[in-house]
Parts: C-alpha cells; sequence; structure tokens
C-alpha cells in the first residue's frame, strides 16, 4: 500500500485515488454507489472535451460515460472476455 509514499509537490494518479477510494468502501452498496458517481461526474477534462453552451450544461452527466466507453471500453472488453483457444 502507497498511502504514506507521496512526496509534497508530485502529482496524484486519480485512477489510483478512486481504486482507492472503492477499495475503502466497506459495503458493495457504497462502492457501487462511489463507482456510479465517478462514473457520471463530469470533470475539467470533460468540461473541455465538447464545448457546450452555458444553458447545455446538464449534457456533460450524459457526455461523460461516452467519453469514459470511448477511452477505455476496448479495453475493459478485453479483460472481461476469455481468451478464444482453438
Amino acid at each position: 500500500m502507497r498511502l504514506f509514499y507521496h512526496t509534497p509537490g508530485a502529482p496524484v494518479d486519480l485512477s489510483e485515488a478512486r481504486w482507492f477510494q472503492l477499495r475503502v468502501r466497506e459495503r458493495w452498496r457504497d462502492r457501487l454507489r462511489c463507482a456510479v458517481r465517478g462514473a457520471v461526474t463530469p470533470t475539467v477534462t470533460d468540461w473541455a472535451w465538447p464545448h457546450l453552451p452555458e444553458a447545455l450544461f446538464p449534457l456533460y452527466y450524459l457526455t461523460r460515460p461516452i467519453r469514459l466507453a470511448a477511452r477505455y471500453g476496448r479495453r475493459l472488453l478485453r479483460a472481461a472476455m476469455p481468451p478464444l483457444t482453438s
């Protein structure tokens, strides 16, 4: 566990921080809630991806899962599918 190995001023890997948040949850219900919240809550990167007018700001909650699926979907499918053997 690298909880105490962070040096001041060094950037924290957000994906590592999110995995840590999921692991420390006691109940599966809390882990699921945390994962869903992380999947749909827009970040600064999401705000820059499709620049939307202020009136359409709520659409960022829909574009985040789309952006994540485009970025990580193939990798997750490959990890979830068993290898094909002949």
